[in-house]
């Protein structure tokens, strides 16, 4: 089999366990049907260069069009130079951070960029939770597996909590040791955690979570950290 057809063999698996996993969700919450969700942000998946994978929670409301969309994006509004104006503020304070350095563009140019959990909903506790983590597992566990990171980003302290515990990856990841955390406040904190998936050397990369953040100067200093990271 050719790059190109591995390459659109593993989307197609992974489309499909997606859409199951919305069946199997919306069985449970018919309401979940009207809200959809977000497989990528990004216009790659699982480049062999592309050693980072970049993980937000879950996609918000940022349109009138609420469907499930699994498909690969034509742009990553992410990596947008940061002087393009947008009225939405992940993607603007993203713009900002990933563009502290031309090194770190470079390498997030080919990352994977997706959600921890791919289906968009207002709530996300209790049950609703559950089910939405229970779907997402399989999921999450087919990226690490096809994408192969060195790195995952995770945007604020719940993504790294969800990918470090035991309900999105089978098996979960092994913590061999942390960095201090970088802290000063509940949103602009970034820290370091090695971990080993199936004898893979794995770092997480915390940063701040970005519909939050509002501070040029904090999101910039997050961006430099991360350049540090990745160059180690």
């Amino acid at each position: 089999m050719m790059k190109d057809e591995m390459l659109m063999h593993k989307l197609h698996v992974l489309e499909h366990m997606v859409e199951d996993g919305f069946e199997k969700i919306c069985i449970e919450y018919p309401a979940m049907r009207e809200m959809g969700g977000t497989l990528f942000l990004g216009k790659y998946y699982a480049r062999p260069d592309g050693i980072i994978l970049m993980l937000g929670i879950n996609p918000g409301i940022i349109s009138g069009e609420l469907t499930l969309n699994t498909r690969l994006q034509e742009k990553n509004e992410l990596l947008i130079n940061p002087l393009e104006e947008t009225n939405i503020k992940y993607w603007k304070n993203a713009r900002i951070l990933f563009n502290t350095t031309g090194f770190l563009k470079s390498r997030l140019e080919k990352a994977t960029f997706s959600f921890c959990c791919p289906y968009r909903t207002e709530e996300w506790k209790g049950t609703m939770k559950s089910i939405l983590l229970e779907n997402s597992l399989p999921i999450m566990t087919q990226m690490l597996i096809d994408c192969k990171p060195d790195y995952i980003i995770l945007a604020g302290v719940t993504s790294l909590k969800l990918i470090q515990s035991s309900h999105l990856l089978k098996p979960p990841l092994q913590i061999t040791s942390e960095s201090d955390v970088v802290y000063y406040d509940n949103i602009y904190q970034w820290k370091r955690v090695y971990t080993k998936w199936e004898s893979r050397d794995i770092s997480l990369l915390q940063i701040p979570h970005l519909s939050r953040a509002h501070g040029r100067q904090r999101l910039e200093e997050s961006g430099y950290w991360l350049d540090k990271q990745i160059r180690a």
